[in-house]
């Protein structure tokens, strides 16, 4: 005989606990998925209460820089701020070594250790040693072109470009020689050897950085529209409620012996 089944269509004890089993495998990590769901959106939540407000804030200052930007940052500033910018670059080159000589370089290099312990630099000089303050006067003279190009003489401006040269050329007819010159330390060492550093290139880049933005410095002030004082003196007069100025006939030599007046069109006195 068939065994009976337990009442109300339930399964028997064995398969009824693998079915159990089998809930539970599928219901423990549902329930995992779903809790880990709900801290994820929780954090979520979170996070854009925070950092939602301030990109909010971040967009309206970019705004309002951006439209204070179009009307205070003008092509003629901007260059103005960069050629300055050169140009200090270019005193402070000044202040930085242009050359050094080490000794023994031979020897470091033959034993392949160069590129881990270099030969020791035993002289370090700035670009003054070479060229003495030319290059301080000739960034003051730049600078000084620069308040000239925006107040009086919009053509001084081209002038930078020729500071640019001057350096260039002061750098590679005056600075390289001497930069390349080992100088006594050939006669008391061996191995001797003179390199230029960064000092000397820092000044031929600002050198060439000048023969750029100097030029477009004098374009953009030639471009730019000169302030007429002279249509807007009408209207400010207008609003401060001052009456017009009338132009009168000048009197001649004889009429003012004379005593006599200017006669009107009409032929009244």
């Amino acid at each position: 005989m068939a065994p009976e089944r337990p009442p109300g269509g339930s399964l028997p004890g064995p398969l009824n606990d693998l079915a159990k089993v089998a809930r539970e495998l599928v219901a423990i990590p549902a329930r995992l998925a779903l809790r880990l769901g709900e801290l994820i959106g929780q954090g979520v939540l979170a996070v854009l209460r925070v950092v939602w407000p301030l990109l909010l804030a971040i967009a309206r200052a970019l705004g309002v820089a951006v439209e204070v930007g179009a009307r205070v940052v003008t092509p003629v500033r901007a260059l103005l701020v960069v050629n300055v910018l050169v140009l200090l670059a270019l005193a402070a080159t000044q202040t930085v070594d242009f050359r050094g000589v080490s000794v023994g370089v031979g020897d470091y290099a033959t034993a392949g250790v160069d590129s881990v312990a270099p030969a020791p630099e035993i002289v370090r000089e700035s670009s003054t040693a070479a060229h003495g303050p030319a290059i301080w006067i000739l960034a003051a003279v730049g600078l000084g072109l620069c308040v000239l190009a925006v107040t009086r003489l919009r053509a001084a401006a081209w002038g930078l470009a020729l500071v640019g040269v001057v350096a260039i050329v002061v750098g590679l007819a005056i600075d390289r020689p001497a930069g390349l010159d080992p100088g006594e330390a050939a006669n008391a060492y061996e191995g001797v050897e003179a390199a230029l550093l960064d000092g000397f290139w820092a000044q031929l880049a600002a050198g060439f950085a000048l023969l750029f933005t100097g030029p477009l410095l004098a374009l953009s002030l030639s471009a730019a529209p000169r302030s007429e004082p002279a249509r807007s003196e009408a209207p400010a007069r207008a609003r401060s409620g001052e009456a017009p100025r009338v132009a009168r006939p000048r009197l001649g030599r004889r009429a003012r012996r004379s005593g006599s007046r200017p006669r009107h069109a009409d032929g009244g006195s």
